[in-house]
């Protein structure tokens, strides 16, 4: 099987503030996954995680009302280690940066890096 069909199997929370970004990514996404839910900042992609426990969650770091970090920190509460965590953010520094997220992909985003990376952490979750 081609690695990339682990994709189709997929529900994905995506949470990015940015309304352009969010809606190019979230329509490359959905071409390759079973059911992806666009998040506009940390509290509504906790509620829509709540609401559709999805297979992985990705995120963007600085967003009003809840950010990444601390949705990072919600989520590991909460779901534990189960639920992958990737971050995609334009900030390379310790201070935008948490140990409890599996991956991180710096902005501009590269579609095929962040297709890649969904693999790897699906293929590593049904181990």
């Amino acid at each position: 099987m081609d690695d990339m069909e682990i994709l189709k199997e997929l529900c994905v929370v995506y949470a990015e503030d940015d309304e352009l970004i969010r809606q190019s990514i979230t329509r490359i996404i959905r071409r390759r996954v079973k059911m992806i839910y666009a998040a506009e900042n940390g509290k509504e992609g906790l509620d829509y995680t709540v609401e559709h426990n999805p297979d992985m969650v990705i995120t963007d770091i600085e967003m009003p009302i809840m950010n990444g970090l601390e949705l990072i920190q919600e989520l590991r509460n909460t779901h534990g280690k189960d639920t992958p965590i990737i971050v995609v953010t334009a900030y390379q520094d310790a201070e935008h940066h948490s140990e409890l997220a599996d991956a991180y992909i710096y902005k501009p985003i590269e579609s095929q890096q962040l297709f890649e990376t969904m693999v790897t952490l699906a293929q590593g979750r049904k181990r």
